[in-house]
């Protein structure tokens, strides 16, 4: 069975070396590195290929370069890179800003293990991975029950039309 390769984005040394333990434990991944935000996200992809993984878990507040930002710069120049949130953050206006920037999905930090797992493993299958919440507010977006201008992406569209 092929192992799949994930990059952790988070500022909190010990937390993402918990998630890295965690990845490390299911059978179809392993974690590559970890990054403490986004600009050693954009050294480690440009120093070389086999630093391109198949997903990154992606924090959202960090300094020098905050998940928003690094998401969109991984969609625009790696668009086969999966990038998955992992937050704390629940808001809904932040939750839109990421899927906008390009995630495929978007998990709380408080999230069970095997949750994560599957969530990864339909990521790849799939190529999105939403849970009930997030459903529930892309369809709040799509019929102007949420502030801001939200463009869904067509993954996101095809996630609804197949979920409804």
């Amino acid at each position: 069975m092929k192992q799949f390769s994930v990059v952790i984005v988070d500022d909190h040394t010990l937390l993402s070396q918990a998630i890295q333990a965690m990845v490390n434990t299911f059978d179809r991944f392993k974690v590559l590195y970890t990054c403490k935000n986004g600009q050693e996200v954009i050294h480690q992809f440009s120093s070389s290929p086999q630093n391109i993984p198949d997903v990154v878990l992606m924090d959202i507040n960090m300094p020098i370069m905050n998940g928003i930002e690094t998401t969109e710069w991984i969609t625009k120049t790696h668009p086969k890179v999966n990038v998955m949130a992992l937050s704390v953050e629940d808001e809904d206006s932040t939750v839109l800003k990421m899927l906008k920037a390009g995630a495929v999905g978007y998990l709380l930090k408080d999230t069970e293990k095997s949750i994560l797992e599957k969530s990864l493993i339909e990521i790849l299958e799939n190529g999105f991975y939403h849970t009930k919440n997030v459903t529930n507010l892309l369809m709040k977006s799509i019929s102007g029950d949420v502030d801001g201008d939200i463009v869904l992406k067509e993954k996101e569209i095809t996630f609804l039309e197949v979920s409804s």
